[in-house]
């Protein structure tokens, strides 16, 4: 390895080198430009850094986001931590905001002291903690997981100058002999995409978040997200402004028809824009498990009612916001 070579590292896994990750971010944004990106610099504990690296890193990290950055004129002007909006970021073109932790800033090269003003006046960094509510739960258990995130949230609610991130990620590792011996029989594994999938086990993480969906989050993370698609398109859908009214919902099957479940149904829209049923049989408590739904809806700003029909079975989740909704017939009934 050269002398500015840098890891990345997912808990003790390596997980290659920071320039193939960067290649990658922003091949990402240069072929999605609408897409807006946290950038957290954080040097691990334990793990040494030499002050070239840290400049490399930072040179690196600089041309490759560009003037696509916010800057410390955006800071002061409208891009306000905690408050701005996915549209104002789009309309500013803006598609990076790079945050660095104290442990790797805060030393000198080449006569230059490299502190918290240095690097926010040079290259447009700034301090993590200043503009990040970023815990890690340092967790490999799923109930500790979810109670974990549900108490920081409590906690950012008051705090409203700072973005805050729910983390969704456990911690990979072995725990002590217990994890060796489920390792040992194939009950458990190191693999981090083990530990995903006891999230998006249905009634896990999906109902936690729908519950959790009128809080004020910034930022959800969570591994493996193709492992999840309706779950990362039910948060993406709760970004656009339109309001969701439904006029009428029934549901056909077991011999029954036309059932009205329109007031059970609107229960289950979230942040006024975002309907999820995480799965359409137990939400709507009917006693089959295969029939079809039938929804009329319109958001705010159409004029006209659109219906949409769908053939569910036991395992059918349904989602219906600006952004996605399940596939079906879909038509414009006024």
């Amino acid at each position: 390895d050269g002398p500015t070579d840098v890891d990345i590292f997912h808990g003790f896994l390596h997980g290659g080198k920071f320039s193939a990750v960067l290649d990658d971010i922003t091949r990402f944004i240069s072929e999605n430009p609408g897409e807006f990106l946290f950038l957290d610099i954080v040097l691990e504990h334990g793990r040494e850094m030499s002050e070239q690296q840290r400049v490399h890193l930072f040179d690196t990290i600089q041309t490759a986001c560009g003037s696509n950055m916010i800057t410390t004129g955006d800071k002061k002007s409208w891009c306000k931590y905690g408050k701005v909006t996915l549209g104002e970021l789009a309309e500013h073109t803006k598609n990076y905001l790079v945050l660095v932790h104290d442990r790797i800033f805060g030393f000198s090269h080449e006569g230059v002291v490299h502190d918290e003003d240095h690097i926010k006046e040079k290259y447009n960094f700034f301090r993590s903690n200043r503009a990040l509510r970023n815990k890690w739960h340092n967790t490999r258990d799923l109930d500790q997981l979810l109670k974990s995130n549900e108490e920081d949230l409590e906690e950012y609610k008051i705090k409203k100058t700072v973005f805050h991130n729910a983390s969704y990620v456990f911690t990979p590792g072995v725990g002590g002999p217990t994890d060796i011996l489920h390792m040992l029989v194939g009950l458990k594994s190191l693999r981090p995409v083990s530990f995903a999938r006891i999230l998006y086990k249905y009634d896990v993480l999906d109902d936690h978040l729908r519950a959790k969906a009128d809080e004020p989050f910034n930022i959800v993370t969570f591994d493996f997200i193709d492992l999840a698609p309706a779950l990362v398109c039910f948060l993406i859908g709760l970004n656009f402004p339109s309001k969701l009214e439904i006029t009428e919902a029934k549901v056909s099957g077991g011999g029954q028809e036309g059932i009205d479940v329109t007031e059970k149904i609107k229960s289950y829209i979230k942040r006024d824009n975002c309907l999820y049923l995480t799965n359409v049989q137990q939400d709507l408590a009917l006693d089959f498990a295969v029939g079809d739904l039938s929804i009329i809806f319109k958001f705010d700003d159409e004029a006209k009612h659109q219906r949409h029909d769908i053939s569910f079975d036991e395992d059918t989740e349904y989602l219906l916001n600006r952004y996605h909704h399940n596939e079906g017939n879909i038509c414009v009934i006024d």
